[in-house]
């Protein structure tokens, strides 16, 4: 990640408590001005190909693209504005769309509009981040997506909690991805966007069909994450949960590389390898480590192990403890390519 901008002002320096600064760090040019008798914004920003990922950490304040800042720079981008903390208000087309803490609300950057970011605390900020893309990769008609613009869209289940979850993994550590993973990861963030609008349309027969598999795959991936640690997580019980037959979600995985067991292992692998080499750790059992991964048997967890990772369980916790052990870093889950 690269910060974009960072803003701040307060009446020491000589700028009057109520300011006004054009930002043109973003894809669109934008105004913002705030009452605060001290200022501060941070802003930092991940280009996934034509898609641009913006984290935003704000005081209170206003941010206004008016029609002249649109005249002068009009690149035909949609903006989805995701807060975490705090909240805002969207003014655009004549409506104003409150918008609070897991909840997300889309809008067109070519029409003027207004967001007023309003902290809940006294003291406090607006967290929260925006993905801009071209209006042209949206895979569903104009007619569907003015259904939804300046509509407020929820975070807190289903699709929305998934795409906000991707969001916040990928700008929590951009850096461990490679060039080459920048247009497939916009491409994911575009489509689970598109699976949340179609989701709200009463069904997803509306998106392409290789759109509803990659989104599939995500939302089967991320159930299994959340569900690590059942003994009894199996590929007919994922299936199940997501209405689609065993054949077809084994189908799902074929790309991957590997079958849906095989993945769920991996990744229970990888918890508990995390888990060995964490000193907070250190006083857990190694079976209770396993278990709490769904692996209830230790001498089958300890040959998984081995095979995996070419050394016992007790052995890789031990060189773990060394000074200068080498550090374990773990991906993100695995996205459809």
């Amino acid at each position: 990640m690269r910060t974009v901008r960072e803003i701040q002002g307060s009446p020491t320096d000589e700028r009057p408590p109520h300011w006004r600064e054009e930002v043109t760090g973003l894809a669109v040019p934008v105004e913002v001005t705030s009452d605060c008798e001290w200022y501060h914004a941070e802003l930092g920003m991940v280009e996934l190909g034509p898609v641009q990922v913006t984290s935003v950490l704000t005081a209170p304040c206003t941010v206004h693209r008016p029609s002249r800042l649109i005249r002068r720079s009009d690149p035909g981008l949609f903006q989805l504005n995701l807060i975490w903390s705090g909240g805002n208000v969207l003014d655009q087309d004549r409506s104003q769309t409150p918008v609070a803490s897991n909840e997300m609300v889309l809008y067109d950057t070519s029409r003027p509009f207004r967001i007023a970011a309003r902290p809940t605390a006294p003291n406090s900020v607006v967290q929260g981040a925006g993905i801009m893309f071209p209006r042209t990769l949206l895979p569903l008609t104009p007619a569907q997506v003015n259904r939804f613009t300046a509509t407020r869209l929820s975070a807190r289940e289903g699709v929305g909690t998934l795409l906000s979850e991707f969001v916040a993994r990928l700008l929590h550590d951009p850096e461990q991805y490679q060039t080459d993973d920048a247009i497939r990861l916009g491409t994911v963030l575009v489509d689970l966007l598109a699976a949340l609008l179609a989701q709200e349309l009463d069904g997803d027969c509306a998106l392409p069909a290789d759109t509803r598999q990659r989104t599939l795959l995500l939302s089967v991936q991320a159930f299994i994450h959340q569900n690590l640690g059942d003994p009894e997580l199996s590929p007919s019980l994922i299936a199940s949960a997501h209405n689609i037959s065993a054949r077809s979600l084994h189908r799902l995985f074929q790309p991957q590389g590997s079958t849906v067991a095989e993945w769920v292992r991996a990744r229970r692998l990888e918890r508990c390898r995390r888990d060995l080499a964490d000193p907070s750790l250190s006083h857990r059992p190694i079976h209770a480590i396993a278990a709490r991964w769904g692996l209830t048997d230790p001498a089958h967890f300890s040959r998984l192990f081995r095979a995996a990772y070419g050394v016992s369980p007790q052995d890789y916790r031990h060189q773990h403890r060394r000074p200068g052990g080498s550090r374990v870093h773990l991906s993100l889950p695995a996205v459809p390519r």
